[in-house]
């Protein structure tokens, strides 16, 4: 192996793992100054007993208004010396703390630029995450326009028309897994929100309750987090990637009644007719299921690429 490829090998994994690095560096110069501030106070009493008996002996000649008077001391000189004394003292003050100010320092600096790393890559990821989202969806849109909604839908869920023969109803059978590029979910009865027993036109009927709920509380906030609305669903976030993780955090909604109008929607109903329909509705692995497609606005946290932020939109409750 070439010194050039194992340089580049270091390099490579150092930059990996920079805030790990950087928070680990912290953590032992905190440590350390902790360690030299206890070693600093015990000698810095006698480091400066010299310059404290001296301090003293200067301030009793300026009580001592007889000698002061007969001129055998000069309060000019002795306000000089004390002067000389009291930054004498300071200096061997910070030459015996010096390790405990450059360690600080130190350890506050990685912490600093460990954070200031790890949000400059959330906020990358935010946006890179945003821009493919975007394309994803104009993509979308050309199938649809060209196949149709419901075979776009079923090509993107990876699914086929199941039409029960007793009841009429028809329902997406999943074949494969959904392709997982946006912020969708499957919402089924690992939610605890998920209603066992009811049939999926009454549970449709619920999703609709909670989007009417979420989109009242976000006019009257003025913002609301991805987070949010999987709280709101029930979602168990052990079972979100890290992907989704991180974006719940910053992806939301922004309202604002005159300026910026928004609304949350899971994609259950149809945009021509208004009306829930059944092909929406899925069987995964057996069992009922929904696969909800949240429509958020993008990073509302950081307002990236000039958007506004939450804090913007923020509406305090009276």
């Amino acid at each position: 192996m070439s010194l050039n490829i194992l340089f580049n090998r270091c390099k490579f994994y150092v930059v990996k793992n920079a805030p790990k690095i950087l928070t680990a560096v912290g953590i032992i110069s905190y440590a350390g100054a902790v360690l030299t501030t206890v070693k600093s106070t015990q000698k810095i009493e006698a480091k400066l007993a010299n310059d404290v008996d001296k301090l003293r002996a200067l301030k009793d000649d300026l009580k001592n208004k007889e000698a002061i008077n007969m001129g055998e001391i000069v309060v000019k000189d002795v306000k000089r010396e004390m002067l000389k004394t009291s930054l004498h003292a300071v200096g061997t003050t910070i030459k015996v703390y010096l390790p405990t100010l450059i360690l600080f320092t130190t350890g506050t600096t990685c912490i600093l630029s460990a954070s200031s790393i790890m949000y400059k890559r959330q906020a990358a990821l935010t946006a890179a995450y945003g821009a493919l989202n975007t394309t994803f969806a104009k993509y979308r849109e050309r199938v649809a326009e060209k196949y149709g909604v419901e075979e776009e839908r079923a090509i993107r869920q990876g699914a086929e028309l199941v039409k029960d023969p007793k009841t009429g109803e028809v329902t997406y059978q999943q074949t494969q897994d959904v392709i997982d590029t946006d912020y969708s979910i499957i919402y089924d009865d690992t939610c605890e929100r998920w209603q066992d027993g009811q049939n999926l036109s009454c549970q449709a009927s619920y999703l609709e309750y909670i989007q009417a709920q979420l989109q009242q509380r976000l006019e009257d906030n003025g913002y609301l987090f991805l987070e949010d609305v999987y709280d709101a669903l029930g979602v168990n976030k052990l079972m979100l990637d890290d992907r989704k993780l991180q974006a719940m955090k910053v992806v939301g909604w922004l309202f604002d009644a005159d300026k910026h109008p928004s609304f949350i929607s899971f994609g259950l109903r149809d945009k021509l007719n208004n009306k829930t329909d059944n092909y929406y509705k899925c069987i995964r692995d057996g069992r009922n299921c929904f696969f909800i497609e949240l429509n958020p606005e993008g990073d509302i946290l950081t307002g990236n690429d000039g958007r506004p932020t939450y804090m913007d939109y923020f509406k305090k409750k009276n």
